[in-house]
């Protein structure tokens, strides 16, 4: 739509003949008709939108990793819970964890080779 729509205030002009009404009328008619394919128009684009908007790996060829999360929340909407980030005070500093394995923890005996000394290491 390039015409911009007139503005209408006050009350409509009154005809001066017969024959004016019936110009206005096939006017206003070329303009619903008109009005209404663009409607219509912004109708099935919209439909198109929301179809595509509600696609998901379920039905369509998207993959599942590209789903939208539906419902949960987000780090914006969640809430602190007050505490510093990081690991716990008193905890083993990250090199002994990685020298200890995550799954013995740090202060478990870390044993030498056998060619080394026969004490059991502590971090």
């Amino acid at each position: 739509m390039t015409d911009k729509l007139p503005t209408f205030a006050g009350p409509p002009p009154l005809p001066d003949t017969l024959e004016d009404p019936h110009k206005v009328i096939a006017v206003l008619w070329d303009e619903l008709i008109k009005l209404i394919a663009i409607v219509e128009a912004q109708a099935l684009r919209i439909a198109k939108l929301e179809e595509k908007l509600n696609a998901d790996s379920g039905n369509s060829s998207k993959p599942p990793s590209q789903d939208r999360m539906k419902g949960g929340t987000s780090k914006e909407k969640r809430q602190s819970s007050g505490r510093k980030k990081g690991a716990a005070a008193g905890s083993c500093p990250p090199h002994a964890r990685a020298a200890a394995g995550e799954r013995a923890g740090c202060h478990s005996v870390l044993l030498p080779p056998a060619s080394a000394t026969s004490r059991p290491l502590h971090c």
